[in-house]
């Protein structure tokens, strides 16, 4: 079976070949064991995504992108409601407190507020309450089990 050919001058990729590299790329980011190795799976997807726009339109890639990281449904942890794709982010303070973002629609939400958490860290945030407070760090939990094992007990 023919995965790639060429027109002209350039590449065009068969949408099972497309769907093969998504899946790898998926199973790479969900199998990661750094953010760097993240990162790099992301962006494979994203570079995938859009030459999957461009050669299928923008339907097909919606669809690819919900069989490949949507359909599951979120669930509940204490008073915690976590979202379908099962993660969340622990931002640790400088004071020693935590708190959490927990609903994530999938990888790219997640990622996306990671990032612009990440660009907080070493900065006072949450200056229009009553208690703003230094971002230490920020972590991602993973795994149902390990989101319950953090949440367990814990109020939001």
């Amino acid at each position: 079976m023919r995965w790639c050919y060429h027109r002209e001058s350039e590449v065009i990729m068969d949408k099972k070949y497309i769907e093969n590299q998504y899946h790898l790329a998926v199973l790479d980011f969900q199998t990661a064991r750094s953010e760097e190795a993240q990162w790099e799976a992301r962006k494979t997807m994203a570079r995938l995504e859009q030459i999957a726009a461009q050669e299928y339109g923008f339907e097909y890639v919606d669809d690819l992108h919900e069989r490949e990281l949507g359909g599951g449904k979120g669930m509940k942890v204490g008073a915690f409601q976590i979202g379908r794709y099962h993660a969340i982010i622990k931002k640790s303070y400088a004071d020693g407190s935590a708190d959490y973002e927990t609903s994530f629609s999938d990888e790219a939400d997640l990622m996306e507020s990671v990032y612009c958490i990440k660009l907080c860290v070493g900065k006072m945030v949450g200056l229009a309450t009553d208690t703003p407070k230094v971002l230490d760090d920020v972590q991602v939990i993973r795994g149902k089990e390990n989101i319950v094992r953090e949440l367990e007990g814990k109020q939001p």
